[in-house]
């Protein structure tokens, strides 16, 4: 690989906040540990997250092992459980991990279950107030900012993993009701009242967190750079608010909401963002030795050594090479990603400013950490 020193997606060695560099070999060790016991079902989903981390350890290491152990794990769960019983936040995990599985192995079986979790997601959407309801019959109107968006994301994956349009409707009615939820000078709040609009508590920090995820999520999907600017907005108010606060923050919060900064960061460049993720990253004295720290664990990785980080240079609804580029690069597999398409007409300045040559021809820099490939040129 080639390293472009061109900033590209992690910044510069020296610039990097100090992290625990051993925390997410030693968390893999934790969760391969938890896994060898045959935890229950139950542990099993509570734990979505840590089963993302075997994978990505799996990805990083080719730990046959390990990854066998994530497949028996989720296939357990698939099994023995009923999703319609799922809280959202479950749901939306289970359908990620599934496409992750899909992404790493190309087997349909694990495409099929991605399916059936989106038909079990549909069933809980509520076309007339456009949104996604827990299975509480007490709270049919209530709209929770943080498991909408978590939902929201996940099918906006889904939608071009299993090249399935009719899925894209629902997760675009919840962006606009994450928008009606967010007032500017109050913040988000993490319940409304949709028959009433009574609404409550803006200081839930997941509830930023997943927003931003979604809305950089859309950005990768749609091709819009717009939603881009709908998470700063959500990125900035949490800063200057002091919502960002570590000594305040539990750990697993903590790692949530600095994933979304150092995500954010990859399609901003603005140290703001970098720096948070750093500050919300460096205590670990409550981070716990076990599976539970799957999330941090991630976060650290994710901050030192972004996974993939993709910039198409090229018209890619005219384009079919640059389309080409943009499918594939929207089913590869990452941990985390940052997924961007430049036009060269509507975009000249950003990619000037951001140094990327390119000439008539579609191209394509790939990205992981500071290590960028030469620029590729095809989908293959």
């Amino acid at each position: 690989m080639l390293n472009l020193n061109l900033n590209l997606s992690a910044p510069a060695p020296d610039a990097r906040p100090a992290l625990d560099p051993k925390i997410f070999a030693q968390t893999a060790g934790a969760v391969r540990a938890w896994l060898e016991t045959q935890p229950r079902v139950q542990e099993i989903l509570a734990r979505t997250t840590a089963l993302e981390l075997a994978l990505a350890a799996h990805v990083k290491k080719n730990d046959a092992a390990l990854f066998a152990l994530v497949q028996d794990a989720n296939a357990r769960a698939e099994n023995e459980t009923q999703p319609d019983a799922y809280a959202l936040e479950t749901l939306a995990a289970r359908l990620r991990l599934n496409l992750d599985l899909f992404a790493v192995t190309r087997a349909e079986h694990y495409r099929d279950a991605a399916r059936k979790l989106t038909a079990h997601a549909a069933a809980r959407f509520d076309d007339e107030l456009g949104m996604f309801r827990e299975n509480a019959p007490a709270n049919a109107d209530a709209f929770y900012a943080d498991a909408n968006a978590y939902m929201a994301e996940a099918l906006y994956r889904a939608w071009r993993v299993l090249d399935d349009e009719t899925l894209r409707p629902m997760p675009a009615n919840v962006l606009g009701q994450v928008g009606s939820a967010f007032a500017p000078h109050e913040g988000l709040y993490q319940h409304v009242a949709l028959s009433d609009e009574t609404r409550d508590n803006t200081r839930h920090v997941p509830a930023y967190a997943a927003a931003m995820q979604m809305f950089l999520t859309t950005t990768e999907t749609t091709g819009r750079g717009t939603y881009i600017i709908r998470a700063r907005i959500l990125a900035d108010f949490v800063l200057a608010r002091d919502m960002a606060n570590a000594a305040h923050t539990a750990f697993d919060t903590r790692a949530q909401l600095a994933d979304a900064f150092t995500r954010l960061y990859q399609f901003t460049h603005n140290d703001a963002y970098q720096n948070a993720a750093g500050a919300l990253l460096q205590n670990t004295t409550d981070v716990p030795h076990n599976a539970d720290a799957a999330r941090f664990a991630l976060a650290v990785e994710h901050a030192q050594n972004f996974p993939l980080h993709l910039v198409i240079i090229g018209d890619v609804n005219n384009d079919e090479n640059a389309r080409g580029m943009w499918h594939t690069a929207l089913n590869a597999y990452a941990s985390a990603r940052a997924i961007e398409t430049l036009d060269p007409q509507q975009h000249a300045a950003r990619i000037q400013s951001l140094g990327y040559a390119h000439d008539n021809n579609a191209v394509a820099y790939v990205c992981r950490g500071p290590v960028c490939l030469p620029p590729v040129r095809s989908a293959e």
